[in-house]
């Protein structure tokens, strides 16, 4: 492996199961698991009880996003927290690849700040152009 990793960022909060881990299990078959940093390890969903679980998350969140070689976000729905992510990532001037159903109209935000396309599988392989 040559040490580059990809970031999935996505809605989480407010997701069911299926709807926050199905693509980031489909991208890890695609990509490889060991490539993927994947912030569903800290599924806190319905169990924030702390300022302490808040920090938790989003630093490690954060540490990940700078670690990564690149930002794979699904913006199937909005969510403030990958709002703050591809913020956080661009302002560090990582690459982003967000993916826009069809079916949905394409911010103005999300044009400006990464690379926009309409499938999961059309990420998938400019992701592994940056990354291989």
């Amino acid at each position: 492996m040559n040490g580059k990793f990809v970031y999935l960022a996505g809605p989480i909060s407010g997701c069911t199961d299926s709807e926050a881990h199905d693509w980031r299990e489909l991208v890890k078959t695609k990509l490889g698991s060991d490539r993927c940093l994947d912030p569903m390890c800290r599924d806190f969903r319905g169990r924030i009880e702390t300022d302490e679980d808040v920090r938790f998350i989003i630093d490690n969140d954060k540490a990940d996003i700078d670690r990564a070689s690149v930002i794979l976000v699904n913006a199937w729905k909005p969510g403030w927290g990958t709002g703050m992510e591809i913020l956080h990532a661009w302002e560090r001037r990582k690459p982003l690849v967000i993916v826009v159903p069809p079916d949905k109209t394409v911010s103005p935000w999300l044009r400006y700040h990464g690379l926009v396309v309409r499938t999961v599988n059309e990420a998938v392989e400019l992701v592994r152009g940056l990354i291989n």
